[in-house]
């Protein structure tokens, strides 16, 4: 991108976008998020990370499926998408199976009172707080399991393998000891993966039957990457329009 012109902090901005973003591969785990959505003519989401911290909360009447993939997925790998209603949303299913999340409702829809006790103390519009509820939903029904495996992993002096440790026990149920063996295994990609990974650049990835749990990880990992690439593509784009 060094033929760019920079003709504003604007262009320079997006430049210095297009780059981080390319520089993911489809083998790092980047920071793990948990994120509620409120569908509707007017849509809101929230994004926490692990530690319950609010990322980011935005809502428009423009936000579709697509473009909320798209900004999710920069901010890091989506691990769970939660909702206010006990009766998941269209919405938010097609969305968990583009980004590899777990859907996580609550067994009743939650009443206003106890989703505006659960974002006391939150600026955001009515869409983004329903977003957030939904959000915080999810971490709080997460967060025992996480505790479970920030302790094991403390115990077993590997606390860097949180995200992937997590998001395997999460997203499969394995033993969180098994899913720290897979992990160490997998730290450093085989020049035989870089090149399977490469050589599927831009396919689809459909859901295979007796799909191995490596398999699952790959599939989710090189859909967070077209993403990223296909975004990336978009702003090179206003850029050469600019």
């Amino acid at each position: 991108f060094n033929n760019i012109p920079l003709t504003s902090e604007y262009n320079a901005c997006l430049r210095e976008y297009l780059f981080k973003s390319l520089k993911h591969t489809s083998f790092q785990m980047r920071e793990l998020l948990i994120v509620g959505v409120d569908p509707g003519t007017t849509t809101g989401y929230a994004v926490l990370d692990t530690r319950g911290e609010l990322v980011r909360a935005r809502s428009s009447k423009q936000l579709d499926m697509n473009s909320i993939v798209e900004e999710v997925v920069q901010l890091g790998s989506v691990l769970a998408i939660g909702t206010d209603r006990q009766k998941c949303p269209q919405l938010i299913e097609k969305i968990a199976a583009m980004t590899g999340a777990r859907v996580i409702t609550p067994g009743y829809d939650l009443p206003v009172a106890e989703k505006d006790s659960m974002t006391q103390g939150f600026t955001g519009n009515q869409h983004e707080k329903d977003s957030m509820a939904a959000a915080l939903y999810a971490h709080k029904e997460l967060e025992p399991l996480m505790q479970k495996i920030r302790k094991v992993l403390q115990q077993e002096g590997k606390p860097e393998f949180f995200k992937e440790v997590t998001k395997t026990v999460v997203m499969t149920g394995k033993n969180i000891r098994d899913a720290l063996r897979m992990a160490q295994e997998e730290e450093k990609p085989t020049e035989e993966k870089i090149a399977a990974a490469t050589a599927t650049e831009g396919k689809n990835f459909p859901e295979q039957k007796n799909e191995t749990i490596e398999a699952k990880q790959l599939r989710r990992l090189k859909k967070e990457n077209e993403i990223l690439r296909n975004y990336a593509s978009k702003l090179l784009g206003r850029i050469k329009a600019l």
